[in-house]
C-alpha cells in the first residue's frame, strides 16, 4: 500500500481501493497513520514531505476512496482512527429495469422496456418463490449475464434459462418454469442440437465403464453452455454426485468433436487441478520473503500466467478442486468478475486469455459470500437423482475378475441385488454412522471391497479352478459379498447402532423379514449369536476368546508387540492388503483401530498407523517398515500431516 500512496502523492492521481475491509485488522491502523501523513501535508500546503523515510513532491489534488461490504465474511471492522480519515456514503439499489433496458436499446431490440421489466420480474418472482439456497443469485450481475448472452427477443428467454436453469434444486425448477410461462406467454423455445455432443458423451463414458445417466449427460451440457456464458464457473455438488467425472468428460468430448471438425488431430484442453484448502496463502498467491523481502510466486500465479501467456485457442482450464472459504476465494474476485485480472501482492496484474476459464468444484457454498457467488456460474449436481446403480453397473462391467464365468458373474449380480438395496436402505433410515454417509458412499465402499476380495481371490496361485466344485465357487462369491457388506456398509455405523445391523442382516439372510431368504450353502457360516467361523477348528470362536489368545500367546519382549484388543481383532481381516488399490481409513477415536495410506504414496516410510486406546483423534504411533527402532513417543496429527506431505512430494 505504500508504493500505492507514494505514486498518488506523487503524481496528484485518484485511487480507489475495492473492498477495502478485506485487509487485516493490524495492516489497517499502519495504513491510517500512512494517509494520514498524505492529509496533514495536504492541509499544510506543503509541496514536499517525508513518507515512510524517503522525501517525496506532493500534488495537492491526490486523493485515495474506498470501498466495502459490511458483515461479509472474511471482512475486517475499520479502525476508528481510519474512520476518521473518510466521509461515509451510503449506496442505494439501483434500478435493475433501467438499467437493463438502456443495455437492450444499446444491442438495437425494439421492445427494451417490455423486456427488460420481464427480466427483472423473473429474478423477482424466482427469489420470492423458489427456496432459499446459498448458491442462487437474483442480482446486478446476474441480469447482466443475461443481457450478454441475449441477441434478440426469442433468445431472451433462452438466455434466461442458459444462466440460471443449471443451478435449480430439482424441486425449484417446476416452479421456475411457470414463472417463465407466465412471464414469457406463447414463445417457443428452439431446442438446440447437441446429438453429436452426447453421442461423444456416451462413448467416453463407456469407455470408463461409466453410464450415461439423462441427468448426468443435461448436466453436462448446462455446463458447456454456462462456461459459454460465464468464464468463472462453480460444480456445486455433494461427492458422487459426478462434477469431476462431468469435466473429464467434456473436456474429452470436446477434443473429439473438434477432430472431427479440422480432420486432424486436436489437443486437449489444458488443465491445471489444485485444492486451495490444502495449501497456505502465502504459498497459493505468492508472498514477500521475510529476509530478503524478494517476492516469490505462488503456485495459482505461476499457473495463471502460463495460461494467460500461452495464446493458442485450445481451452484452458484452472480448477480448484476444494472447499470455498472467505480466505482464498476473496482474492479471485477480480478474476471472476468482468476485469478478468489476477491482481498479486507484489502489484503485478495478470490479465485472462479469451480461452482461459476458471473452474470451482466445491461440495456447497455455506460460507462463501454473496459477492462471490454472484461473480460465478453455478451449475449445482443432486447425487440423489442419479442413484447408485451407475456405481454398480460400472462395476459390473470392468470390476470383476476376467477369470469368472457367466455363472460366478450371475451369482455376484444376485448378491448385490439381493444385499445393497435393503442394507442401504436400513443404515440410511435407520442407524447412526460414525459420519454422515450418502448412499453412494456405502455402495462405493462395498464394491471396492467386493471386487478387491474377488481379485485375490481369483488369482490365488493355490487355487484350482478346473478341480474346484462350482457350487463352491458360488458360495465363496457368497460369503465375499457378505462379509464386504458387513465391512463396507455396516462398519460405518457407530458401536450402539452395530448391533441392530446385525441382527437385521440375519434376518435378511434367513428370510425373517419377509424377503426370500438365501438359499445356499452359506447356512451353516451364519452364527446367531454373533461369533467368527473359527477356520482351524469345527466351531465357532467369540472375539473376545480370541483377545485372549492373543494375551497369552504373545512376547512381552518383542519389539514390535501391540495388544489387540477386540476392535483390533474385528478389524484385523478387513485389513487392505499390500499394494491396494484404494485408501482405508479408520475412526481414530475408536480403541485399537488403525488408519491405513495408500501403499503407492508411503509404502517405503510405514506400513501401517496404529492409534492407541487412548488417542481419541490426538495423536497416534508409527510402525514403520523395515525399521528396527522402536517408537516410543507419539506424533500429533499435525506432524503426520507434514510426513504425508513431504512423502507426497518426493513421489511427484
Amino acid at each position: 500500500m505504500a508504493k500505492f500512496f507514494k505514486g498518488l502523492a506523487a503524481s496528484g492521481g485518484w485511487a480507489c481501493f475495492d473492498e477495502f475491509n478485506r485487509i487485516d485488522a493490524e495492516v489497517l491502523s499502519v495504513i491510517a497513520q500512512q494517509i494520514l501523513c498524505i492529509q496533514n501535508a495536504i492541509k499544510e500546503k506543503r509541496t514536499h514531505f517525508e513518507f515512510e523515510g524517503t522525501e517525496l513532491p506532493i500534488i495537492w489534488t491526490c486523493n485515495c476512496f474506498i470501498t466495502m461490504n459490511p458483515g461479509y465474511a472474511g471482512r475486517a471492522e475499520l479502525p476508528d482512527n481510519l474512520k476518521a480519515l473518510f466521509r461515509t456514503v451510503a449506496m442505494m439499489v439501483p434500478d435493475y429495469a433501467m438499467i437493463a433496458e438502456i443495455k437492450l436499446y444499446s444491442y438495437g431490440y425494439e421492445d427494451s422496456r417490455s423486456l427488460a421489466q420481464k427480466i427483472v420480474t423473473t429474478y423477482k418472482l424466482c427469489s420470492e418463490q423458489l427456496s432459499s439456497q446459498k448458491h442462487y443469485d437474483y442480482g446486478m450481475r446476474a441480469v447482466f449475464a443475461v443481457l450478454v448472452q441475449a441477441g434478440r427477443s426469442i433468445l431472451m428467454l433462452q438466455s434466461v434459462n442458459d444462466v440460471n436453469l443449471a443451478k435449480f434444486l430439482d424441486f425449484d425448477v417446476p416452479l421456475y418454469n411457470g414463472i417463465t410461462r407466465d412471464l414469457f406467454p406463447g414463445v417457443e423455445l428452439p431446442k438446440p442440437d447437441y446429438s453429436m455432443m452426447v453421442n461423444k458423451l456416451t462413448e467416453n463414458l463407456d469407455v470408463t465403464y461409466c453410464q450415461a445417466h439423462p441427468y448426468f449427460i443435461d448436466k453436462i451440457i448446462q455446463f458447456y453452455e454456462c462456461h459459454l456464458v460465464r468464464h468463472s464457473v462453480m460444480l456445486v455438488g455433494m461427492p458422487f454426485s459426478g462434477k469431476t467425472t462431468a469435466l473429464n468428460t467434456l473436456q474429452k468430448s470436446l477434443s473429439d468433436l473438434a477432430q472431427l471438425q479440422s480432420r486432424k488431430a486436436a489437443k486437449h484442453p489444458a488443465e491445471a487441478r489444485l485444492n486451495p484448502k490444502s495449501i497456505p496463502a502465502r504459498d497459493l498467491y505468492g508472498c514477500f520473503e521475510e529476509v530478503s523481502r524478494e517476492w516469490v510466486d505462488g503456485i495459482v500465479a505461476v499457473l495463471f500466467r502460463e495460461f494467460a501467456r500461452n495464446q493458442t485457442e485450445e481451452r484452458k482450464w484452472l480448477v480448484f478442486d476444494g472447499p470455498v472459504d472467505a480466505v482464498w476465494i476473496e482474492n479471485m474476485n477480480t478474476v471472476m468478475d468482468e476485469n478478468k485480472k489476477l491482481c498479486l501482492n507484489s502489484g503485478e496484474i495478470i490479465a485472462m486469455s479469451a480461452n482461459m476459464r476458471t473452474i470451482i468444484e466445491p461440495m456447497d457454498v455455506e460460507v462463501a459470500s454473496p459477492a462471490t457467488i454472484s461473480r460465478n456460474g453455478m451449475v449445482f449436481f443432486e447425487p440423489h437423482l442419479m442413484g447408485y446403480q451407475h456405481l454398480i453397473a460400472k462395476t459390473l462391467k470392468g470390476g470383476l475378475p476376467q477369470e469368472m464365468d457367466e455363472t460366478e458373474r450371475a451369482a455376484v449380480t444376485g448378491m448385490i441385488e439381493f444385499l445393497v438395496p435393503p442394507l442401504v436402505s436400513y443404515v440410511s433410515r435407520q442407524c447412526k454412522t460414525v459420519s454422515p454417509a450418502q448412499e453412494q458412499n456405502l455402495v462405493q465402499s462395498f464394491l471396492l471391497l467386493l471386487t478387491t476380495k474377488l481379485q485375490s481371490g481369483y488369482k490365488d496361485p493355490n487355487m484350482n479352478r478346473e478341480a474346484a466344485d462350482p457350487k463352491a465357487l458360488v458360495a465363496m462369491v457368497d460369503c465375499y459379498a457378505i462379509w464386504c457388506a458387513i465391512w463396507g456398509i455396516g462398519a460405518a455405523c457407530e458401536t450402539g447402532s452395530r448391533p441392530m445391523f446385525g441382527q437385521f442382516l440375519r434376518k435378511l439372510l434367513t428370510g425373517q423379514d419377509g424377503r426370500d431368504g438365501l438359499d445356499r450353502l452359506i447356512a451353516e457360516l451364519i452364527d446367531t449369536l454373533g461369533r467368527l467361523r473359527d477356520l482351524d477348528g469345527d466351531g465357532y470362536i467369540s472375539v473376545e476368546d480370541m483377545c485372549a489368545v492373543n494375551e497369552k500367546t504373545a512376547s512381552l519382549h518383542s519389539e514390535h508387540f501391540t495388544q489387540k484388543n477386540a476392535n483390533a481383532i474385528r478389524l484385523q481381516p478387513n485389513l487392505p492388503d499390500r499394494g491396494s488399490v484404494f485408501d482405508y481409513v479408520v475412526d481414530l477415536k475408536v480403541p485399537g483401530a488403525a488408519v491405513f495410506c495408500d501403499t503407492r504414496l508411503c509404502s517405503a516410510l510405514w506400513t501401517t498407523i496404529q492409534a492407541g486406546s487412548g488417542t481419541h483423534g490426538k495423536s497416534a504411533t508409527l510402525a514403520f517398515r523395515g525399521c528396527p527402532i522402536q517408537r516410543n513417543d507419539e506424533l500429533s496429527l499435525r506432524e503426520l500431516r507434514e510426513l504425508f506431505a513431504v512423502r507426497r512430494l518426493s513421489h511427484v
